[in-house]
């Protein structure tokens, strides 16, 4: 009988999607629409809009179209395209890059075809995603739950209502797929996770605290007679791998989601020494020899240096093709590149960062994702912060803007402080591997590299701005999972990402 899988978010059956691939990007599209409805309840709580039971306001829809008598939208001056050039001293007292003139929105018109808003993210129509109510009728796949010391741990299984047996539940990260299901009525059993994790469920979510218990990283804490350890999962921001210890010495690793690296390896050795694992939870999202995309040290690296280069050469504007960026010797136009990097609600951020490091800027987001970003409590990432958009030449965006309309859109207002615009999707799915990398993957799996040349092959250009969607991911790739599988003495291996018979192929020859 084939186990029947359903997204977390919105449980559509995707029991007839074979493709791994095709059912993760469902996912990924559902976290994006949950984003939204984020981002909707948070302008609604702004605005003194009364919320439901689950945190939700009670007409997320009248509340997104019907704004109240003080709300007023941004209208760009007719001739700004026209009009002179600003120094940058003209704007210093600008902590919006929106600029021109203010409308109340009650005085629309046609005339206004070009009002946007503000660069803060637009509360979205409201989204239909899985409600704990209608969760409550499913059953808990036996992947959500870790048997240690004859208990039942939920990890990640908040969307099934109570589980019998179950009253201790470990929360790995805050994205939609795993956290689905909390609200402010929780009150099922015990979350424990890190403090970064904590604050954002009670900043957005509005759990109890009384419900809540954070766990400090790289150390071991006593959970009702069993050991855990928190590891950076290297993921998003407060994401962790847990590791399970009972009083007989049995070990189980569950990773959550996380990008694996040599220093998991380290520290599991350190504070496992040589005993054997007995199970790990691993996630499978890319394990398939086909995902061998490159490192997020090169991807971030080349995107930065290629965002350095286009401010400091400039653009040629007479030579062989305008579209010949570097190494020309001919006139070249001042290129003051807005460079956006798509996210979810957290996570990407460290494209963000690196990019913001080599064009000596700060980085700018609308205020739900500055708040967030606060929230999370990592001050090196609030130091790159700011409020000035209009001397921050890079932005922090949704992945559902970087598209060229909404691109378009966003770029309109500041044209008279930027001459460009480029714009980053980071996603694993964008690199496609050859049969004859695959191959060299399955016999020496090795990292690919990437360089310039390799992100220009993705580069879409309209008018001034570019469009890249870059092989960033912060999951594992196959190559780094081979590594950390084969590194530690593991008995057995559960894929958390349904997958195939290849995926066991893999998992059963790493076992040791």
């Amino acid at each position: 009988m084939v186990e029947q899988v359903l997204c977390p978010l919105c449980s559509s059956d995707l029991s007839a999607v074979e493709s791994l691939e095709l059912r993760t990007e469902h996912v990924e599209q559902c976290m994006v629409a949950s984003d939204a409805r984020l981002a909707s309840i948070e302008q609604a709580r702004e605005n003194g809009t009364e919320a439901n039971q689950d945190g939700e306001p009670e007409d997320a829809t009248e509340m997104v179209n019907a704004p109240s008598d003080s709300d007023s939208v941004i209208c760009v001056d007719e001739n700004e395209e026209n009009g002179p050039e600003e120094s940058d001293g003209d704007r210093k007292d600008v902590a919006s890059p929106i600029v021109v003139q203010t409308v109340d929105v009650h005085t629309r018109s046609a005339s206004l075809k070009r009002v946007i808003s503000s660069v803060e993210e637009r509360p979205a129509k409201r989204v239909e995603v899985a409600t704990s109510v209608r969760a409550e009728k499913r059953s808990c796949p036996w992947y959500k739950l870790v048997q240690i010391d004859h208990r039942k741990i939920g990890v990640d299984a908040f969307s099934y209502g109570p589980i019998a047996g179950v009253d201790t539940f470990f929360l790995t990260h805050f994205h939609s797929d795993h956290y689905g299901g909390l609200s402010k009525s929780w009150a099922h059993g015990i979350i424990y996770c890190s403090g970064s994790t904590s604050r954002l469920i009670q900043r957005h979510l509005k759990v109890n605290p009384d419900y809540i218990r954070e766990i400090e990283l790289d150390e071991w804490t006593n959970v009702d007679g069993i050991d855990v350890l928190f590891l950076d999962a290297n993921h998003c921001p407060g994401s962790v791998i847990i590791a399970f210890r009972d009083s007989g010495g049995r070990t189980i690793v569950h990773t959550g989601d996380f990008r694996a690296c040599e220093t998991h390896v380290d520290q599991l050795q350190k504070y496992l020494g040589n005993c054997p694992i007995d199970l790990v939870y691993l996630d499978t999202t890319y394990l398939d020899p086909s995902h061998c995309f490159p490192s997020q040290t090169s991807v971030t690296t080349t995107c930065a240096k290629y965002c350095q280069r286009l401010r400091d050469d400039g653009i040629v504007t007479s030579g062989p093709s305008i579209l010949k960026f570097f190494g020309a010797q001919a006139n070249r136009e001042a290129y003051r590149p807005l460079v956006l990097v798509g996210t979810y609600t957290i996570g990407k951020e460290r494209l963000a960062v690196e990019i913001a490091k080599a064009l000596d800027t700060k980085i700018f987001a609308g205020r739900s994702k500055k708040d967030t970003i606060l929230t999370i409590g990592d001050q090196s990432l609030t130091d790159m912060m700011t409020d000035d958009g209009w001397n921050s030449a890079v932005h922090l965006v949704s992945m559902r803007d970087v598209t060229f309309e909404r691109m378009e859109e966003y770029f309109r207002p500041l044209k008279k402080r930027f001459t460009h615009l480029v714009a980053f999707v980071p996603t694993g799915w964008t690199y496609h591997a050859s049969k004859k990398e695959i191959a060299e993957v399955e016999l020496e799996p090795k990292a690919r590299p990437f360089g310039i040349p390799d992100l220009e092959k993705s580069r879409q250009i309209r008018g001034r701005m570019q469009l890249f969607r870059v092989p960033y991911s912060e999951h594992s790739s196959f190559v780094e999972l081979k590594h950390f599988c084969t590194s530690l003495p593991v008995r057995k291996f559960i894929p958390t990402v349904m997958g195939n018979k290849q995926m066991d192929y893999w998992l059963q020859k790493w076992t040791r």
